[in-house]
């Protein structure tokens, strides 16, 4: 009976905690709604391999003094392009290429402070290490024409090549969620 009562109890821990995780995820969600932005970007002529069109993705807000919002440098292109961003409920807005790292994937852009809406907060990062293997991590983005969608996984592993940190989740990826 003991070790019934021991297991039922641990069952109902379980429950509760990813009841908890669940709800923190929520809550790590609807607050992540306020930092990320929708990208478009238009590439009239194209270099290299980059293709000349339309294409979406994700972005966050890090600095709303200046107005500096981080993705990933293939969402914005390298070759002449129009990028615009648009806040949850907000029109898109044009943007100015701040830097772009092809070699990290990285880009900032930057609109005007005035038009970033008064309900958006800064993304809040923890850069100083590596998430370990099982670390638990929220994708969000737009993919497939859908707007501010979120799917959780964990961290599979990381690794380090040429200085570049490679991360492996689990954590559904599609086109539209780069930068997010």
């Amino acid at each position: 009976m003991e070790s019934t009562l021991i297991r039922s109890d641990l069952l109902t821990l379980a429950a509760f905690l990813a009841a908890g995780a669940t709800a923190q995820a929520k809550d790590v969600i609807a607050e992540a709604t306020r930092y990320t932005v929708q990208m478009s970007t238009s590439v009239e002529y194209a270099f290299g391999s980059e293709s000349k069109g339309t294409s979406h993705g994700s972005a966050f807000l890090i600095d709303k003094q200046r107005g500096w919002i981080a993705t990933n440098a293939h969402v914005v292109e390298r070759s002449p392009s129009r990028v615009r961003v648009s806040f949850k409920d907000n029109p898109y807005v044009t943007t100015e290429k701040v830097y772009i790292d092809n070699h990290l994937d990285f880009a900032i852009v930057k609109i005007d402070p005035a038009k970033i809406p008064d309900t958006a907060i800064e993304a809040q990062l923890e850069c100083g290490k590596a998430p370990a293997a099982g670390a638990p991590v929220i994708g969000f983005g737009h993919p497939w024409n859908l707007d501010y969608t979120a799917t959780r996984g964990i961290i599979s592993g990381a690794k380090t090549i040429s200085s570049v940190e490679e991360l492996q989740t689990d954590t559904a990826i599609n086109p539209g969620n780069s930068g997010g």
